[in-house]
């Protein structure tokens, strides 16, 4: 059956969530981004695209359920394409300036290796990636 693969680390108060989605056919992140927003707000949250240090974005308040309670989380969602893939950030947490992004953060994003060498080829429409190897440089 289908199924969701991705990384999620865990950073004090914030959670970041990391996901691979392949795509035969150019950058994707273009066309992802509004898609993004809008199943925000059909969530009934809000959302906005900006541009941050690790370029375009979507700035957002999720709704989600915390400790019995319907809050607004707000959370930054991003991504880089790369050649045949996207890769796409999901950075939650509490409190934190719409532009910050902790130093962590940005280390993690930007020091993640995409390798779809033992992937499943397919010439297909975008789809997301079912077998996902995280691997950061060691000792960072």
């Amino acid at each position: 059956g289908d199924r969701i693969v991705g990384v999620v680390v865990s950073l004090g108060d914030q959670a970041l969530g990391l996901q691979v989605f392949r795509d035969p056919t150019g950058p994707l992140w273009d066309t992802v981004r509004p898609k993004v927003a809008q199943g925000v707000r059909d969530q009934g949250g809000s959302a906005e695209e900006a541009v941050g240090s690790l370029g375009f974005e979507v700035r957002a308040q999720v709704p989600v359920v915390r400790d019995g309670q319907r809050i607004l989380q707000p959370t930054r969602i991003f991504a880089c394409d790369g050649p045949g893939w996207l890769l796409r950030c999901t950075c939650a947490w509490p409190s934190a300036p719409a532009e910050w992004v902790d130093p962590r953060v940005h280390h993690l994003f930007t020091q993640t290796v995409v390798d779809l060498s033992a992937a499943e080829d397919s010439t297909g429409p975008a789809q997301e990636i079912t077998a996902v190897e995280i691997r950061w440089p060691a000792g960072e």
